[in-house]
């Protein structure tokens, strides 16, 4: 989060969505938080996360999900300026009173470019 405010214990004062590509390690405790604030949100997940026990009892049947006709490329920690290709599982938006639906199935048009700008990463 901005300004290294804690998402477990920060709420801004005024925010009208959560939009997220949450740490994969800690997605039923973000999933909680997020159904705890009662608004709309989307979080970029592994297409798996809609199983689970512990997920079933969060979702209460609320969610929603937006997949894609092919997987997502990510970018590293490590590579800013590229993402990576052929990622070993689909991922999909898990999202909250958000789709028209309870799931929508898009095209996914990918493109590249850096996370950073040439400034940010002292190419200046």
């Amino acid at each position: 989060m901005k300004d290294d405010k804690d998402f477990f214990h920060f709420e801004p004062d005024e925010w009208d969505i959560l939009v997220s590509n949450p740490p994969f390690s800690k997605k039923n405790e973000v999933l909680k938080r997020a159904f705890a604030f009662q608004k709309p949100f989307a979080l970029l997940l592994p297409v798996n996360s809609i199983q689970g026990k512990a997920r079933y009892k969060i979702f209460n049947n609320e969610i929603q999900m937006l997949c894609f006709d092919s997987r997502v490329d990510y970018h590293t920690q490590q590579n800013m300026l590229f993402t990576t290709k052929g990622n070993h599982f689909g991922s999909a938006y898990f999202c909250r009173n958000l789709l028209p639906t309870k799931l929508e199935l898009r095209q996914l048009v990918k493109y590249d470019r850096p996370l950073m700008n040439s400034s940010e990463r002292g190419d200046e």
